[in-house]
């Protein structure tokens, strides 16, 4: 149903290199994913929609909410540049991932082409968790340690998501 809805609207598309092929693969693994929650954040990340200080520059201070280092935050910051998630992402390329060669990069997590269906279950736990704890430190609800955090929140939905 979701895709029938998503073929018949021609204005959500992808970028052009992305072949239509591709591009309805990368939507039926997101479908797959049995959280609502991880997918949504997911599909946010593909269309650039996630409420980032560098979409509210007027509202909000131009700080990153998880390393506090003075920047416009976007999504490239927030998932790949930020030191936090820099050590997020070696936690989970190390422990979860396969193909423990894959680079982080935001095409990587927002498109996730030409990895298997655990990789991806992983990488798109890791997109979720990391909007979490940036959420957290957001509105000062985390205690401090945030790979503890992060640890917690990754494993509880991995879990779910490879158990289901």
């Amino acid at each position: 149903m979701m895709l029938g809805q998503y073929a018949e609207k021609e204005t959500l598309s992808l970028p052009n290199n992305i072949e239509r092929k591709e591009e309805l693969q990368i939507f039926t693994d997101m479908y797959k994913l049995n959280s609502s929650n991880i997918r949504l954040t997911n599909y946010k990340l593909i269309y650039n929609a996630l409420p980032t200080n560098f979409k509210f520059r007027n509202r909000y201070d131009k700080n990153c909410f998880m390393c506090e280092r003075r920047l416009n935050e976007d999504c490239e910051h927030i998932f790949v540049k930020c030191e936090r998630s820099k050590e997020f992402y070696e936690y989970v390329r190390n422990k979860y991932l396969h193909k423990k060669n894959l680079k982080n990069s935001l095409v990587l997590l927002e498109f996730k082409r030409g990895i298997s269906g655990e990789d991806n279950k992983a990488l798109s736990c890791f997109v979720y968790s990391v909007w979490r704890i940036r959420n957290m430190c957001k509105h000062k609800e985390i205690d401090g340690n945030h790979m503890s955090n992060f640890k917690e929140i990754f494993n509880k939905w991995f879990i779910t998501l490879t158990n289901i």
